[in-house]
């Protein structure tokens, strides 16, 4: 249920926030919420974390943070999504969406399509995880962001792999990784690596699904290092 570095991180911030409290400072009220949602959702606290997050949305008004409520809708989303409870989940993606259109924010917009086709898909219903996907990457092309690029051509493809379409599935994925490459992003190449190599394996070609599997694993071992050497740099600056 967490690590000790965790429960201490936990700790220090329910003692800051009875400490900004006792100030009368929203602002620091909604940071510590959200670090604590954070916490809890991540220890499978899951009723805490909906607690931190409907609190924030109730200082909302008090702060001057515009994207305050959007980030805590998204959130709330998130916590439905770990409950099983996907028509939740979507109405409050949707209204988080709803709020960063009213902002322009592009990019804000298009990571949460993705997030709605995510859940759509695991409701198996595929024509609107498609949709929001396809709307996803038009909005990316749009501000021309090829990390998100990538993300969406992966949804698209991974979802063509899942419904049997594995030629239309490896035309995406090709999309992908060559988005992926120019980002300079590894996971999103991680993913075309490895969905690649399971529809070159569908296709019978087995050569292609061999380096592609062989890819997938040199990155997935690089990009675990890498968190780990940034989980051990971080537990050291602790002390």
């Amino acid at each position: 249920f967490g690590t000790k570095s965790e429960h201490a991180d936990k700790f220090f911030l329910e003692k800051a926030f009875e400490l900004s409290g006792k100030i009368d400072d929203a602002n620091t009220q909604v940071l510590i919420l959200n670090e604590l949602g954070k916490i809890n959702a991540i220890t499978d606290r899951v009723e805490d974390a909906f607690q931190n997050y409907e609190a924030v949305l109730k200082l909302k008004d008090l702060v001057n943070q515009p994207g305050v409520e959007a980030d805590a809708l998204f959130n709330l989303a998130g916590l439905y999504v770990k409950k099983g409870e996907y028509n939740k989940a979507i109405t409050y993606y949707k209204k988080s969406l709803g709020i960063w259109r009213s902002f322009g924010n592009r990019a804000q917009e298009a990571r949460l399509l993705n997030e709605i086709g995510s859940v759509y898909e695991r409701m198996e219903n595929v024509e609107r995880a498609l949709a929001n996907y396809t709307a996803a990457l038009e909005v990316y092309q749009g501000v021309d962001q090829k990390k998100g690029i990538a993300e969406s051509y992966n949804n698209i493809g991974a979802l063509y792999y899942q419904q049997k379409k594995t030629q239309q599935a490896v035309e995406n994925l090709e999309l992908a990784l060559s988005a992926g490459h120019t980002s300079q992003t590894k996971d999103p190449v991680r993913k075309s690596y490895e969905y690649l190599s399971l529809c070159f394996k569908e296709l019978g070609n087995y050569q292609k699904a061999l380096e592609y599997k062989d890819l997938f694993i040199a990155m997935n071992d690089f990009i675990q290092k890498e968190e780990s050497d940034q989980k051990l740099l971080e537990v050291q600056n602790r002390y």
